[in-house]
């Protein structure tokens, strides 16, 4: 119990993903929240990545890294595996955290008995769906069925879920059966404490595109 005046003691929190995609200014500002206990990115093991690779040779190249890709981070076996390697971290950390921060669902945490809270700016069902986003396509009736269970049972775990948008936000009430009063759209804003200023030219002329991956699936 803390004595009148002292010092509030920050919560310990282990974050799954570090601040993926669009959320490193939120990552900023969870380090100045909360004592980070540890920051975990469960990986696929050397001897899948591998294995993938080989099983998805095909050509073109860009067509042989779409398939490696989707064995990596978009089937049930890669949600399972990578689970059991998040699972394994939050172990080691038992008793040391007071709530877990979560980006994205690309697997699940673990068992834990501490509430966790989820930020994303999508879900699969509507990747999936998503006609430019290939790699997200499920390939077949049993990966749709087992991934969306394994996704909507870590939604639906999570004490609280913050979404960029509304439009993803009714995407997991109607879906996934998350209960509407735990899931907010917040919006999560552009970094711009990361940015430096520089001078802008307006010659009608140059297009600046931000992205990852290939510029059709981005629109």
């Amino acid at each position: 119990t803390l004595s009148s005046g002292a010092p509030r003691r920050k919560p310990r929190a282990v974050v799954f993903g570090g601040g993926i995609g669009m959320f490193p200014a939120l990552m900023q500002r969870f380090k100045e929240e909360f004592e980070i206990i540890a920051v975990l990115r469960p990986k696929i093991p050397a001897f899948y990545r591998r294995l993938f690779m080989l099983l998805s040779i095909r050509w073109p190249r860009i067509a042989w890294y779409r398939k490696w890709m989707y064995y990596l981070e978009k089937t049930p076996f890669a949600f399972r595996i990578q689970t059991r390697q998040a699972a394994r971290g939050l172990r080691a950390l038992e008793g040391q955290y007071d709530v877990i921060l979560f980006f994205g669902a690309m697997h699940a945490p673990g068992v834990s008995n501490k509430p966790m809270f989820l930020f994303a700016d999508f879900c699969r069902w509507l990747s999936a769906n998503n006609p430019h986003d290939e790699i997200s396509h499920f390939q077949n009736d049993r990966h749709r069925r087992e991934w969306l269970a394994l996704e909507g049972a870590v939604y639906r775990s999570a004490t609280r879920i913050f979404l960029g948008s509304e439009f993803v936000r009714r995407a997991m009430i109607d879906h996934y059966g998350v209960k509407a009063e735990h899931v907010f759209a917040v919006g999560f804003g552009p970094g711009g404490g990361f940015g430096t200023p520089y001078k802008k030219t307006y010659d009608g002329r140059s297009i600046l595109y931000v992205g990852k991956g290939d510029f059709e699936r981005k629109g």
